[in-house]
């Protein structure tokens, strides 16, 4: 899984968050952030945010420290529209 080979390696996962912290902190100038609601979401989806979920998904210290820090979830391959529920700009 991508979280243990860092965001340049080719994959079916989408990387969110569920925490504005880490947005703020890795947010690139100009960049929207789309909310999605979770329970909307078509694909699959896997909750990083357990132990249970960390440990049956990832391997190696980093990969589980980092989804933990992050607050990651994993969405498969794809985001469905009506899943995104809201926009946010760049706070000026």
């Amino acid at each position: 899984m991508q979280i243990g080979q860092g965001s340049r390696v080719r994959t079916q996962w989408i990387s969110v968050t569920k925490s504005w912290d880490v947005i703020k902190k890795w947010r690139q100038p100009g960049q929207r952030v789309a909310i999605i609601d979770g329970d909307k979401v078509e694909a699959r989806l896997v909750d990083l945010t357990t132990a249970e979920n960390r440990a049956r998904y990832l391997r190696g210290f980093r990969s589980l420290n980092n989804a933990q820090s992050s607050q990651e979830a994993l969405v498969e391959r794809y985001i469905n529209p009506n899943a995104i529920i809201g926009l946010v700009e760049d706070e000026e």
